[in-house]
């Protein structure tokens, strides 16, 4: 647990983020992050249980970046401080211990998902200059195994053919999405969830 004194973030605010010590520094993202909003539509980010996941960072390369914040549900879990070329980054939050990593574009990648990795995340990204925040929507679904297609049924006149097939998925649950794909230019489609008309 970190404690924020008014007196420790009076000193800290006085300080210019190139003269401020890494401790001081991220004291202040912490107090920055609690406090931070942003108006952006968070990016959605799709990942698969028990795989691996990378939250893009996204930001002009032209711009000396200092600091980044990664949150959590509005919990920080990591934090990297860059001098010129060489970066470190610590992980702020154990339960996240190595399964976190930072790739060479500063983007986030999460191995192991759980379910509960699920949720919203933030970056708050801090500059020589400025302070910017990107917002992402992590979330996270089963793999399914191979789906099975069967006939329903299949009736042919005036040498046009109706086929009706079904699709399942074992353990599927109720929240898979079906998607068929048309294949010919004569191939009619009548489409209802798991259901397929083909003449």
């Amino acid at each position: 647990m970190v404690l924020l004194y008014p007196e420790s973030l009076i000193m800290a605010n006085q300080l210019s983020p190139a003269s401020m010590k890494p401790a001081q520094l991220l004291l202040l993202l912490l107090f920055q992050s609690q406090v931070s909003q942003t108006s952006s539509t968070p990016q959605i980010v799709n990942g698969a249980l028990g795989e691996s996941v990378v939250l893009p960072l996204q930001f002009s390369a032209e711009k000396r970046i200092i600091s980044i914040v990664w949150l959590h549900n509005g919990m920080s879990i990591a934090f990297t401080q860059l001098e010129g070329q060489s970066s470190l980054t610590y992980i702020t939050d154990p339960k996240w211990k190595n399964r976190l990593s930072v790739t060479n574009s500063h983007s986030l990648q999460i191995s192991n998902l759980t379910m509960a990795d699920a949720g919203s995340y933030s970056t708050h990204i801090t500059t020589m200059t400025s302070s910017v925040v990107s917002t992402y929507d992590l979330r996270i679904f089963k793999r399914l195994p191979r789906p099975q297609v069967q006939v329903d049924s299949l009736s042919c006149e005036h040498s046009t053919c109706t086929v009706t097939l079904r699709c399942s998925v074992e353990e599927g649950g109720e929240n898979i999405i079906y998607e068929w794909t048309k294949t010919g230019p004569r191939t009619v489609l009548t489409q209802e969830g798991s259901v397929l008309s083909d003449s």
